[in-house]
């Protein structure tokens, strides 16, 4: 009995939830067909009153005024807020990120933004209303707007998520054919309603039977049916004026992308001719090298053979000379000693003589004389001894200065040594640098194919509505920050960005590049310099 009771207890609180439940999705969905009523409404209200009479608006229409008040709904309906007092910020920031992917839409937000009298953000959702139906944008907005994601800012029963969401954007292209000017003062904007009267909008001839009615009514969906087809007929010829100069521009493009390539052709054969020159010249040099190699090898034989008969020459003469020189030095020290030793004697027997002539004092005049003629013939041969001394250090300088010749014989040995060697290391280094420039020879033409490749990329000309901001400073384009093309990879940059101009193959002029392919260009062209 317990768990029966359980069961209908819970049964009895289920009920009310679901009641509940089931109210909510029949509230909700009232709230989107009376929604889409009223801006049928008002639509075919502002046709019939306006259609038949000038196209150009001058003021405010009451009509179109109410019409955004209710579109102004809708985009609040089923909106999903984090916080409550910020639900409005939360809208316009999501109403500027969904029109930032249009080119047009994104114009309008900017321009919103633009106007700096506006201090309230619901003034400004109001005001990016109003300039989208000065511009003719309405519609295209709400296309773009009911094909994004919205699972995560709207809730499932939300009118924009609906059907009828869906067809919103067809019902108000008949807007398109108004040329309205709207106002856009703060104090306007801020007091505008929150509600409009729908009374207005009721025809009682609606809800009576009557024949007259009838035809009136008839005539007048004929009017509202050829004027849709003039709306459409207007934009199939805007979808054909605008395919017709796409189709224009890439003609453009394809030709002047085939001159480029026949450029490019030229280019390719000159660098092939260089090529081809260079090989030639690498070859010439090649056999002169080797005839170099050949004539360098046989004057080193020679002169290595020549440098060693000097050298056995000199040897020899060396050995001769010190030979000769150690001989006159042996017979001078023997020459030497011979006459001192006689000199000695000799002086020797004039002391006994002088000294036997003191001691006979006594003696005849004539041992005297006697006496006196030998010591002045013993002086003439003392002098012939010392004229034979001074004929020998003659000798002896004479050998002295053949020493010295052949010293400077060896430095000059020594110096065609040192000539030898540097030879040598010229040859050496002759053969490094052939080694090496055949590494070099290949680089260039690796570096010719790179080159090619890194200089003549497949450009593709970016259009102006697929680039909303800069490509290399992520900058966002407006008015007064307009779109440039780098006549290099065809990308979009700010001014700052793409300010620098290089010379290519494919223009008379310098023109404009973005700052990478400028840093390319001059890296390529100090490369080349170098090598």
């Amino acid at each position: 009995m317990s768990f029966l009771n359980s069961i209908t207890d819970l049964v009895v609180e289920f009920v009310p939830g679901l009641s509940r439940f089931k109210q909510a999705i029949i509230e909700h969905e009232n709230e989107k067909r009376n929604l889409h009523t009223i801006i049928r409404l008002i639509i075919d209200k502002f046709l019939n009153k306006y259609a038949r009479n000038s196209k150009e608006l001058e003021i405010d229409a009451p009509e179109l005024v109410d019409l955004l008040i209710v579109l102004e709904k809708v985009l609040f309906h089923g909106f999903r807020f984090k916080i409550p007092l910020s639900k409005i910020d939360e809208l316009w920031m999501f109403l500027k990120n969904s029109a930032r992917n249009e080119k047009s839409l994104n114009e309008v937000v900017k321009s919103v933004e633009a106007l700096d009298h506006l201090s309230s953000v619901i003034s400004r959702i109001r005001a990016f209303l109003r300039i989208l139906t000065m511009t003719k944008d309405l519609d295209l907005f709400f296309e773009r707007f009911s094909s994004l994601d919205l699972a995560n800012v709207y809730e499932t029963w939300s009118f924009v998520r609906s059907d009828d969401g869906q067809v919103l954007s067809s019902t108000l292209l008949a807007l398109k054919v108004f040329d309205c000017n709207l106002l856009l003062d703060s104090d306007i904007l801020d007091a505008l309603p929150n509600n409009i009267d729908i009374s207005k909008y009721m025809k009682p001839s609606l809800y009576h039977n009557d024949l007259g009615n009838e035809s009136e009514l008839e005539k007048e969906r004929n009017f509202q049916l050829v004027l849709a087809q003039k709306q459409y007929l207007e934009e199939q010829n805007k979808k054909l004026t605008t395919q017709q100069k796409v189709n224009e521009k890439e003609d453009s493009k394809n030709v002047q992308n085939l001159q480029k390539l026949q450029e490019l052709e030229s280019a390719l054969q000159k660098y092939k001719n260089k090529c081809e020159k260079l090989e030639e010249y690498t070859s010439l040099l090649t056999q002169q090298n080797s005839v170099l190699n050949r004539t360098l090898s046989q004057k080193s034989a020679e002169f290595n053979q020549n440098i060693g008969l000097i050298n056995k020459q000199m040897a020899e003469k060396d050995r001769q000379v010190f030979d000769r020189i150690w001989a006159i030095e042996m017979e001078m020290n023997d020459y030497f000693t011979f006459e001192s030793n006689k000199l000695d004697s000799l002086l020797r027997k004039m002391d006994i003589v002088r000294h036997q002539s003191i001691g006979r004092s006594n003696r005849s005049e004539e041992e005297f004389y006697d006496l006196i003629s030998k010591m002045e013939s013993k002086q003439q041969e003392l002098q012939l001894i010392r004229q034979n001394n001074e004929d020998y250090l003659t000798k002896i300088e004479e050998l002295q200065r053949q020493i010295h010749i052949g010293h400077a014989a060896l430095q000059e040995l020594a110096e065609l040594r040192l000539a030898h060697d540097q030879t040598t290391q010229r040859l050496q280094e002759t053969n490094q640098a052939l080694i090496e420039i055949g590494p070099q020879l290949s680089n260039s033409k690796l570096q010719m194919v790179m080159m090619k490749e890194q200089l003549f990329p497949t450009m593709e000309w970016v259009k102006d509505s697929d680039v909303s901001n800069c490509t290399s400073c992520n900058a966002e384009f407006s008015v007064t920050l307009r779109r440039h093309h780098c006549r290099r990879c065809g990308q979009i940059f700010c001014d700052p960005c793409s300010k620098k101009k290089v010379s290519l193959p494919s223009h008379a002029n310098q023109v404009r590049v973005c700052s990478q392919c400028y840093n390319l260009l001059e890296t390529l062209q100090s490369t080349g310099l170098s090598t």
